[in-house]
């Protein structure tokens, strides 16, 4: 027997996919025994997932935590990244979303991005900051290494990769003064 949290975030998820409207946020805060941050914070993980841009932009506006995450460490970020939504991706992004956030496996955005060969959000990310030197904790891989080999997205990553290392380096190289 669902919980009423699982019936009413059902019925949400349901009105999300076919239109998207703030009275599903208002239905569910009214449904009893839901607190409206657990409300936000859920919904606002399936809004990102789902790419309901006016509907995170009323979470934010109303409390929600922009890097709420699910029970395996997935932010709205992770998700929008995941999902292949690249305006919930930069909606995110320039309202505050932390770009390196690590699910338990150490997953950021931008591995999720590059498994799902989006090169928008791979780029998006890369742009504001995102480290590519993370790696994941089961895998080992870098972000990199989740785009299959040979890809465009996998070649784009690997240059950008090397042009990072080539900056980190303490010492002069005949391309870069001392």
């Amino acid at each position: 027997m669902e919980t009423q949290l699982q019936q009413a975030l059902s019925r949400v998820h349901n009105l999300m996919h076919e239109d998207e409207s703030i009275k599903a946020l208002n239905m569910l805060e009214n449904d009893a025994g839901l607190t409206a941050f657990a409300v936000r914070s859920n919904f606002l993980l399936t809004a990102a997932e789902k790419g309901c841009i006016n509907i995170a932009q009323h979470l934010l506006e109303n409390g929600a935590d922009i890097n709420c995450r699910d029970e395996h460490g997935n932010t709205p970020l992770h998700q929008a990244a995941w999902n292949r939504k690249p305006k919930m991706a930069k909606f995110l992004i320039l309202h505050g979303a932390k770009i390196n956030a690590v699910t338990e496996n150490w997953y950021t955005p931008l591995h999720h991005a590059a498994f799902q060969q989006n090169p928008a959000i791979v780029q998006m990310l890369i742009y504001h900051g995102a480290c590519q030197s993370i790696r994941a904790k089961v895998t080992g891989h870098l972000a990199k290494d989740e785009a299959p080999m040979g890809s465009d997205i996998r070649v784009s990553m690997e240059g950008a990769y090397a042009t990072w290392m080539h900056n980190q380096w303490p010492f002069p190289s005949p391309n870069r003064p001392a």
